[in-house]
């Protein structure tokens, strides 16, 4: 399970590290957009290892339930920000107005994976070993 936190957390810093890196080179332009696009990939894949390895097993275990309940309701109340963040400056390409957008979407990102790592991996972790 170890492992598996680690790889999820490395996809954190891929994620945050392609959108900062689309923020240096500017959202108006071709790589900053493609960019956007590798951070959106890397988000999608990262929720879909969360959903196998973390969420499913916390939902098993009676114990853990609530907290998967509680943090994959969380994601669920944030992902409509990230996917219309996403289609207006990919595909609507709104250009470098989007820089504040990117800021807060990175202020939000960098909050609910401080949470995950501190709270949600440890605690799958936990319900692993007590298994």
């Amino acid at each position: 399970m170890e492992n598996k936190i680690d790889l999820l957390k490395q996809e954190h810093v891929a994620i945050l590290d392609a959108l900062k890196e689309a923020r240096r080179i500017g959202l108006g332009t071709e790589s900053g957009r493609q960019k956007l696009l590798e951070a959106k990939e890397l988000f999608r894949a990262h929720l879909h290892h969360e959903e196998e390895q973390i969420y499913a097993e916390l939902r098993a275990n009676p114990a853990t339930r609530d907290i998967a309940k509680r943090f994959h309701g969380d994601m669920q109340m944030l992902a409509p920000t990230l996917a219309d963040f996403f289609k207006t400056h990919i595909e609507d390409g709104t250009g470098e107005t989007g820089s504040s957008d990117l800021g807060q979407l990175l202020g939000l990102l960098q909050a609910r994976f401080s949470k995950e790592e501190y709270l949600l991996y440890p605690t799958a972790v936990r319900g692993q070993t007590a298994a």
